[in-house]
């Protein structure tokens, strides 16, 4: 079984390369073009960050807050939080700009978002993913990874979001 450590890099990998598409599709000239692969790219992140990766990022936090191991300070861990309720008004002021198709509005939220988002998986990487490497025990790993895949189980849908981001994609490549 793949360490939830491992699963949250791997997942981490992927958003680097969907913010590289969006970063590309932010150079598109055309708004006509540019906003029907913001649909993609929103309903990428919508449903992958959101709904997909955030709640197994959450599972490890809780649980090594929870055992008071964790020696992230109370500052950081709200940095954490309040970066996570940065992408959320984000993303649901992209939302209402491309459904509005107020493409000026929408390329410089989602230059903002990617920024945010970026910044929150450098954050997590080095505040928690490090120190939960070496905190976890094998045990403990192995129940962590176990509720990431009832997680991925219950969520048969996002292999086709994946599949569409990676039709998409290939336009930017």
């Amino acid at each position: 079984m793949e360490s939830p450590i491992v699963v949250l890099q791997s997942e981490h990998k992927l958003l680097r390369q969907v913010i590289a598409t969006t970063q590309r599709l932010q150079q598109v000239a055309d708004d006509e073009v540019y906003h029907a692969g913001m649909q993609q790219i929103l309903s990428f992140f919508r449903n992958f960050t959101e709904l997909y990766h955030h709640p197994k990022e959450e599972l490890i936090h809780n649980y090594l807050v929870a055992s008071s191991r964790l020696s992230v300070s109370s500052e950081q861990m709200e940095t954490i939080g309040y970066g996570r309720e940065d992408l959320d008004q984000l993303m649901a002021d992209m939302v209402d700009a491309h459904m509005f198709y107020d493409v000026a509005s929408l390329r410089r939220l989602t230059g903002r978002y990617i920024a945010e988002l970026s910044l929150q998986m450098e954050n997590e990487e080095l505040l928690v993913l490090k120190e939960a490497e070496t905190l976890l025990t094998h045990d403990e790993s192995e129940m962590i990874a176990r509720e990431f895949l009832l997680q991925d189980n219950r969520d048969r849908l996002m292999q086709g979001i994946l599949n569409n981001y990676y039709k998409f994609s290939s336009q930017f490549v």
